[in-house]
C-alpha cells in the first residue's frame, strides 16, 4: 500500500480527516483557507473595494441639498399645503364622477374627451393673495350667475364651510354663522399640531379672511365660460360671463 501523507493545513478549518479515507480514494485533502492563503494584493483590492462602497452609501449632501434641509418651512407653507391638499382631493373626485357619468367635453374641431376638473392653489407675494380656485371643464353648462354661486358654494362647502351649500334660511333655521364658519376653518389651516405659540395675533384669521384668502371658481365649456370669486363667508359674489358666438 502506498503511503500517503497526512500533513494538512486544517488551522481556522475543520477537523482533520483520517488517513485511512485519504489512503483508499475515498476523500481529497482539502487544505483549510485561512487569510494566511490570500495573496496580500487581493486583501488590498478587497479593502479599497468595500471603502469605496461606504462612500458611496454615505455621500455628503451637495451645496443645494444643504441649503434646503436648513431653510425652514413657515406656518404659510405649512397652511397652503393643507388648502392645496384639500382642494385637489375636491378636485380628483370630480373627476371621478365626471368619468363614471360619462360626461364629456367637445373641443372645437377634436373628438369629444371626459370632462375634468383641476385645483390651484398659490399665495401670491406682490398681491397679498391666497387664491383657493376650481377649474372645471365640461359640456351642458348653464352660464348664469346663479349656476356659477352654486359651484362656488358646493366648493366651499367641500372645502370645510359647515352650511354654504344651503339656502339662507336653512343656515337661520340651523344657526350656521357664514364668518364663525370661515374663521374656524382659517384657524384648522394655519395652526401648528397640538400646540399655539403665545405670539400668535388674535386677529390672525380675521385679517386673513378680509384681506387675503379669495376662493374662485372656473367653468368653461362649448358654450361659453363663466368664474365667480369672492372671500370664505361670502355665498353671492360678481360673476362674469363669456359666450361663444
Amino acid at each position: 500500500m502506498t503511503e500517503v501523507s497526512t500533513n494538512v493545513t486544517t488551522r481556522y478549518g475543520p477537523p482533520a480527516l483520517s488517513p485511512q479515507k485519504f489512503a483508499d480514494g475515498t476523500m481529497t485533502p482539502v487544505p483549510a483557507v485561512t487569510m494566511l492563503n490570500v495573496p496580500h494584493a487581493a486583501i488590498v483590492l478587497l479593502i479599497a473595494i468595500f471603502s469605496a462602497s461606504i462612500r458611496t452609501g454615505h455621500a455628503e449632501p451637495t451645496p443645494a441639498t444643504e441649503w434646503l434641509i436648513q431653510e425652514p418651512a413657515t406656518l404659510l407653507d405649512l397652511g397652503v399645503a393643507r388648502v392645496r391638499t384639500q382642494a385637489e382631493r375636491i378636485a380628483h373626485s370630480l373627476d371621478s364622477h365626471y368619468e363614471q357619468e360619462g360626461i364629456m367635453f367637445s373641443a372645437s374641431g377634436r373628438d369629444p374627451v371626459p370632462a375634468s376638473a383641476f385645483a390651484s392653489v398659490g399665495y401670491k407675494l406682490s398681491s397679498n393673495e391666497l387664491l383657493i380656485e376650481l377649474s372645471i371643464i365640461r359640456d351642458d353648462l348653464s352660464l348664469t350667475a346663479a349656476a356659477c354661486n352654486r359651484r362656488r358654494n358646493w366648493f366651499l362647502d367641500e372645502l370645510g364651510i359647515n352650511g354654504a351649500f344651503l339656502t339662507d334660511a336653512d343656515r337661520q333655521r340651523y344657526g350656521i354663522n357664514p364668518t364663525t364658519e370661515a374663521l374656524d376653518l382659517l384657524a384648522r389651516w394655519f395652526s401648528h399640531e397640538g400646540f399655539r405659540f403665545h405670539r400668535r395675533p388674535d386677529n390672525l384669521e380675521v385679517n386673513l379672511l378680509n384681506q387675503v384668502v379669495t376662493v374662485s371658481v372656473w367653468a368653461g365649456g362649448d358654450a361659453g365660460r363663466f368664474w365667480c370669486r369672492g372671500r370664505l363667508n361670502e355665498y353671492e359674489v360678481p360673476v362674469q360671463i363669456e359666450t361663444k358666438r
